[in-house]
């Protein structure tokens, strides 16, 4: 059966999603041209789009043209659900955990912050507990470090639109030093944390992917700051990147099925 057209339809929700088809397309508009699609006063356009500037399906670039914002981007963390990602990665948490002795965590992005929505935590005396559905800024954690990493620097800026979010123990200050610090994150392929989420924690982090190659989460290794060494950063890093590629793996295989 074909689309209709709703008998009563709501305008404004209407002309909403008429933009988000226009800007998924691809197109670049300004408020003058979008008024003259839709049909209405320009003032009216004004507010669709900020509107949707607000919950991230537009964004305006440097010649005040409103194009696709990080909700329509194809690279932001989507279309996997949190319990379908908590099975396919649960087998890497276990075995990195058992690999490294020390409290591995699943977590994903939730605009400027990460949620840790699993973990399998150290049996160690001295130990980093587990967080799960806790939350903090992701420029502090590594494992928010490596999902912001693979984003379009254009998102990153758009979910730090306001600036960075204040952390009692963050070391990174402004956006632009965030996207410096990704660009080294993005070249390693992992995160580091040391100290940025608390006092006496260290972490590293990798990015998780969808069989799309979107970024959809990351794992990370938790370690207390006495037993973390800056000097090895491979005895961590390594087994955290390959834990996330196998589950990357599993994402894949187990979502598509």
């Amino acid at each position: 059966m074909q689309n209709q057209t709703p008998s009563y339809p709501i305008e404004s929700v209407d002309r909403a999603l008429q933009l988000i088809g226009m800007l998924q397309a691809g197109h670049r508009l300004s408020v003058k041209t979008a008024a003259e699609k839709l049909g209405v006063a320009s003032s009216t356009a004004h507010r669709l789009f900020g509107a949707l500037c607000y919950r991230g399906f537009a964004r305006q670039d440097e010649q005040r043209l409103y194009r696709a914002g990080p909700a329509l981007n194809q690279r932001t963390p989507v279309a996997v659900s949190y319990t379908a990602l908590k099975k396919a990665v649960r087998p890497a948490l276990e075995e990195l955990q058992l690999q490294l002795g020390e409290s591995a965590n699943l977590m994903v992005l939730q605009g400027a912050y990460i949620r840790f929505l699993d973990g399998v935590e150290s049996e160690r005396m001295l130990r980093v507990g587990l967080r799960t559905d806790g939350t903090m800024p992701a420029y502090c954690s590594a494992g928010g470090k490596a999902i912001l990493a693979a984003l379009d620097p254009a998102d990153v800026e758009e979910v730090h639109h306001d600036g960075l979010p204040r952390w009692p123990t963050a070391k990174i200050s402004t956006v632009d030093e965030l996207a410096r610090h990704l660009t080294e994150v993005q070249h390693g392929g992992y995160g580091v944390s040391l100290e940025e989420t608390e006092e006496g924690v260290a972490g590293v982090g990798a990015c998780l992917r969808d069989w799309l190659d979107r970024p959809v989460g990351a794992i990370t290794v938790a370690v207390p700051s006495t037993r973390f060494s800056q000097h090895d950063l491979r005895y961590y890093a390594d087994p955290v990147r390959e834990a996330a590629a196998a589950a990357s793996r599993r994402i894949g295989e187990q979502c598509t099925a």
